[in-house]
């Protein structure tokens, strides 16, 4: 029987490195792995729905299930998680030292599906044209131009450990997405893709406990798995909706207070629910 053929849009990430070079072939499924950049990915997606499957913002996704005919389904398999206490940076003419000081200052956030905006926003920073900025992408005067850009958490990995440690929440950035239609006719390939990011990401797991040799070029990783594991537990990284059940919760609450969905959703409302129960042998 042939396998049905799908287009996967998702970032070079380690995690999905079984994916994108065919070592790890979810069933029934011969994927197209499309290496794209999240902005772009995002954007196609998202305004045409140019893929059959694709990494999401999952504020995005979720805000999209506010319409009278959701157009994607997903997977809870999250492919990009990310503290970002380190994301926030102050113009140094602001005076701005702590998180209380940002009230009632000029904050620029960059449109969520672009880079340009990036690149402005920086030299507004500099120039002191606005005196805080939230983005995930590092903001290029941070490095040109040092004396008038910083963090605003210089010692950010100690905040956002002490964050983790005090509500035991990694915070999930993006998921994976099916397209509705697609999925409709073929409910089987939640399951199947599910099974196969699971598959792939165990992959890396093994490969971060080879210490014979480094996986990556970074001269301490051993250092930083020891660390994951010590703070974080064995699988630092879950995937699925029991193991993020409270950080997928407090994200809706979020999302739902901050006014970017119409209603309160559950985290079982957000995935197929195929991929919510597992089978043993």
């Amino acid at each position: 029987m042939a396998s049905l053929r799908l287009t996967l849009a998702c970032w070079n990430y380690d995690r999905t490195r079984g994916l994108a070079d065919g070592s790890i072939r979810p069933d029934g499924l011969e994927l197209v792995y499309l290496p794209l950049s999240v902005e772009e990915t995002f954007f196609r997606m998202m305004r045409h729905r140019e893929f059959d499957c694709a990494e999401m913002s999952l504020s995005s996704y979720v805000a999209s299930l506010g319409e009278e005919r959701p157009p994607f389904v997903a997977i809870p398999a999250f492919p990009s998680r990310a503290f970002r206490h380190n994301c926030i940076f102050v113009s140094a003419a602001s005076g701005i030292t702590r998180p209380e000081d940002l009230i009632g200052k000029r904050c620029g956030v960059p449109e969520w599906q672009l880079t340009a905006p990036v690149w402005t926003l920086s030299r507004m920073l500099a120039d002191g044209e606005i005196d805080a900025m939230q983005s995930p992408r590092t903001p290029s005067t941070l490095y040109t131009q040092p004396g008038k850009v910083r963090r605003l958490f210089e010692n950010y990995v100690e905040v956002e450990r002490e964050y983790y440690r005090r509500t035991r929440i990694f915070p999930i950035m993006h998921t994976v997405v099916i397209r509705r239609d697609l999925y409709e006719k073929r409910p089987w390939i939640a399951q199947s893709l599910y099974k196969a990011f699971l598959a792939a990401q165990r992959q890396t797991y093994e490969g971060f406990a080879q210490t014979a040799a480094s996986m990556t070029m970074l001269p301490w990783l051993s250092a930083h798995v020891e660390e994951a594991r010590r703070e974080m537990g064995e699988d630092w990284w879950p995937y699925g909706l029991q193991p993020n059940g409270h950080v997928l919760e407090t994200f809706l609450r979020y999302h739902h207070e901050q006014g970017l969905s119409k209603r309160r959703f559950t985290p079982e409302e957000l995935f197929a629910p195929e991929t919510l129960e597992s089978f043993k042998v």
